[in-house]
């Protein structure tokens, strides 16, 4: 009886844990003007991208900022306070850029820009969704998957362990 006790408590202990853990996110969102045929640049790390096109001349960025996977709770607070994304640019350009602290938070970005566009995307260990976009496209990705689709233009692909679905 005593056993099962302990294993009730150790269990609520690591889902108490994971409540710390998760409640540490924060959300960054905010739209830039980006008009048709212009330019986006994405760089970021861990995580994940979701970059959709839609008919209206911005950047709808949405970025959900969580600890390092393994981090403990002081560590995945300093990591996602330290964790900032930057966006710059308007009109013709804009450049959105994960900036990290001490620690490496994962991003997950949803992202929706013009469909007819220029993409510099460099990414490092993030699943990638890209789809419906017609235009230069320059990606870089290393280490994650990529799901294309419904892509137009000249695309120029740089993969280094990238798995393309």
């Amino acid at each position: 009886m005593v056993r099962r006790y302990w294993i009730s408590f150790s269990l609520a202990l690591v889902l108490a844990g994971s409540v710390a853990v998760s409640a540490q996110d924060k959300v960054f969102e905010t739209v830039a003007a980006l008009e048709p045929l212009g330019r986006l640049a994405l760089e970021t790390g861990q995580g994940t991208v979701r970059l959709s096109s839609w008919d209206q001349p911005t950047v709808d960025i949405r970025a959900r900022i969580e600890p390092p996977v393994g981090a403990d709770a002081d560590e995945g607070r300093r990591s996602v306070e330290g964790t900032t994304v930057e966006v710059r640019g308007s009109r013709r350009s804009v450049r959105v850029r994960s900036v990290y602290g001490a620690a490496r938070s994962r991003v997950h970005y949803d992202i929706r820009a013009p469909r007819e566009i220029d993409l510099d995307l460099v990414i490092r260990g993030a699943d990638t969704t890209l789809g419906g976009f017609e235009g230069r496209l320059f990606l870089e990705l290393y280490d994650g998957i990529l799901e294309a689709d419904d892509l137009t233009g000249t695309i120029v692909l740089d993969l280094d362990g990238v798995v393309l679905r």
